[in-house]
């Protein structure tokens, strides 16, 4: 019993010293992860990067204050080296999906696959990138949800990126009737397109052509070019101003219809 006073007697100095290291350590860790968000948005670096490189940061500084708390422990070096390395394995084994998360965010940041600020579609899922951590990717969409998906499955599978190009096209595809005068839809929807101030004269002029035959319509498609960020604004008023002119000028938008004939001739002949 004596000896294990005398052992824990001689031990507590290094106990309470690393306590302290790890006190001291915790705060210090916070402030630099203060300034280094700081030091980050200052220097305009994308802020794609600001999530993870800060995760990045913040977990190889708590690693260096572990290994120093057991060092001040006295805990011998080559036993640090060797629980890190097992425990390195087991994590490895045990976390074979987040480190392919932590992969895939590599990925997605040095292949710039979309960065913070874009709009991306991925796997039926649309919405704006709000940050790129280390193991997600945090996706706000456009009715207020936020998704977040694993950065090693949206690192390797099909991404759509809305807002990487600064130009985009509009596409619209509406019916008219067979009897109506293509001529005269086309100009009306030529004018209608030329009084909307965001559709764009390049890279092509507005495409407005019949693109086919349905049961009960022509199609006609229509295609405009406009600045990503007027895209949706391009798309809603183009259907409203089509609508309009079409009111005034007495085009038709046709509804799916059916017409039954019915003969009569197998009737009369059998009454004789």
């Amino acid at each position: 019993m004596q000896k294990t006073w005398e052992h824990f007697q001689s031990f507590l100095p290094n106990l309470l010293g690393a306590l302290v290291i790890f006190t001291v350590g915790h705060f210090l860790i916070k402030f630099v992860m203060k300034i280094t968000d700081k030091d980050l948005n200052t220097k305009f670096v994308d802020k794609s990067i600001h999530s993870f490189v800060k995760s990045i940061t913040r977990i190889l500084m708590y690693v260096f204050l572990l290994i120093t708390v057991l060092s001040i422990l006295k805990v011998p070096m080559a036993s640090i080296i060797t629980a890190i390395g097992a425990c390195g394995v087991a994590i490895g084994l045990a976390l074979q999906n987040s480190l392919s998360n932590v992969a895939g965010g590599f990925i997605i940041l040095f292949c710039g696959i979309f960065k913070v600020g874009d709009l991306i579609e991925y796997d039926s899922v649309m919405g704006i990138v709000d940050a790129i951590t280390i193991f997600y990717t945090k996706i706000h969409t456009y009715d207020n949800k936020t998704i977040y998906i694993p950065n090693g499955k949206i690192s390797a599978g099909i991404v759509k990126n809305y807002t990487e190009q600064n130009l985009r096209r509009v596409d619209l595809k509406i019916g008219i009737e067979y009897k109506e005068n293509f001529g005269r839809v086309q100009k009306a929807i030529i004018e209608a397109i030329n009084s909307m101030e965001l559709v764009l004269k390049e890279p092509e002029e507005p495409f407005v052509r019949i693109s086919g035959f349905s049961d009960s319509c022509v199609d006609v498609t229509i295609r405009v070019w406009c600045n990503t960020e007027n895209y949706w604004t391009v798309y809603f008023d183009l259907y409203e101003k089509i609508k309009e002119k079409f009111d005034k000028m007495g085009i038709e938008i046709p509804f799916n219809q059916l017409e039954v004939n019915i003969n009569n001739n197998t009737n009369l002949e059998n009454s004789k």
